[in-house]
């Protein structure tokens, strides 16, 4: 179910670039090591950038 929906994911960055596996996976990284990303999540709740990052490279994992 959640690669069901990190699919979705990024595929809507399409709406403003043309993802790649590699850039994803940078993506990945930069919501936790960035601190707006990682505070922009985490003010929805906590852990989901971890939760997120985790399944977004879980889809590079399946995909690269």
């Amino acid at each position: 179910d959640v690669q069901v929906l990190i699919t979705k994911h990024f595929n809507g960055l399409r709406a403003f670039y043309e993802p790649n596996i590699e850039i994803y996976k940078g993506l990945a990284e930069m919501y936790v090591a960035d601190p707006r990303f990682k505070k922009t999540y985490e003010d929805i709740a906590m852990g989901l950038a971890t939760y997120m990052r985790d399944g977004m490279l879980e889809f590079v994992r399946r995909n690269g």
